[in-house]
């Protein structure tokens, strides 16, 4: 398939001799912060409402309202237009009539806070482009002050409305981060602050055995200093030290490497932990998940640990007594 030719068109080079290229319509402007008078290009303004128009964006806007307007006599000839004392002379204007203002200053303050509202879009995120065209279209329609009033209020109490919704979602999502962080601190110090005397765990009227029997042992004689050094002589009497430092606590899982204990002996572990500290049959399985099973945890990490270091000094040593008996 052949595509016709290009049609390319030469730029239009705009230059002061060649007025008739861009727009000769002139305003005569009146600033409202310094009642500044300046005659420029109609191009140059913004957005002109009614009577009045906007330069400037953000910080550097400005407002001001256009006493005349009208095209400026360019039939001026060339000589002229080169002749140094002909520059210093202003081109004569026939000035129209000064327009009747139409909106109140109350109204153009109003749409300026509207406009600043525009900046907090970008942080916010409230505004939408929808809102935003809103903003533009009702600067640029012509209709009354009361008008632009409601539709300035209804506008602004969206807004609010929005960013307070955004407000409380975002508090939310950051209380239920700090909560959750909150929450598993707290389940860290459970041990050592509100369950120490593990009495939420226990009930008044249940019986407990004298004895529990393992191999000839009765493990309830076994003593320790609380709970969880118990524990631990419970699990140094059940398992041997190769077992305790190769195997990990029940139930077994299929994604890790190591194997775990022997689940009839861990029973075991269950049945003389609850009898020796009489913690409830119904409440064992939670002070087993938040107390017990953490500090186990950790103990078979460090006999891990400990049976390694024991392993490098024992290899350390023997290599020393190679090198002395040679």
């Amino acid at each position: 398939m052949q595509r016709s030719q290009r049609i390319i068109n030469a730029p239009i080079k705009f230059s002061p001799s060649q007025p008739h290229l861009y727009s000769q319509e002139n305003c005569l402007l009146r600033f409202e912060d310094n009642n500044e008078l300046l005659i420029v290009k109609c191009s140059s303004i913004n957005s002109i409402v009614d009577d009045r128009g906007i330069l400037g964006a953000r910080a550097k806007r400005r407002y001001a309202v256009i006493e005349a307007k009208d095209e400026i006599d360019d039939r001026q000839s060339d000589d002229d237009l080169n002749d140094s004392d002909a520059r210093n002379d202003m081109p004569k204007q026939s000035l129209s009539t000064v327009r009747k203002r139409k909106l109140s200053a109350s109204v153009v303050q109003q749409m300026d806070e509207n406009l600043d509202i525009d900046s907090l879009s970008i942080e916010s995120g409230v505004f939408t482009k929808k809102r935003r065209r809103s903003l533009e279209n009702l600067m640029h329609s012509n209709v009354s002050p009361n008008a632009c009033d409601k539709e300035n209020q209804t506008l602004e109490a969206r807004v609010v409305y929005q960013t307070i919704d955004d407000m409380n979602r975002i508090i939310l999502q950051n209380l239920e981060k700090k909560f959750a962080m909150f929450s598993k601190k707290l389940n860290q110090l459970i041990p050592n602050a509100v369950h120490q005397h593990l009495d939420s765990y226990r009930e008044k009227d249940e019986s407990f055995p004298s004895k529990l029997m393992y191999e000839g042992q009765n493990l309830l004689e076994i003593r320790g200093r609380d709970i969880y050094d118990y524990g631990r002589k419970i699990l140094k009497t059940l398992y041997t030290s190769q077992e305790l430092g190769s195997c990990i606590l029940p139930p077994a899982r299929n994604h890790l490497a190591r194997p775990a204990l022997d689940p009839v002996r861990f029973n075991i572990f269950h049945e003389a932990v609850r009898i020796k500290y009489k913690l409830s049959f119904l409440h064992y399985d939670n002070c087993y998940t938040k107390l017990i099973r953490p500090r186990m945890c950790d103990f078979l990490i460090d006999e891990r640990k400990r049976q390694s270091k024991a392993a490098k000094q024992q290899a350390i040593s023997d290599r020393e007594q190679d090198i002395r008996n040679d």
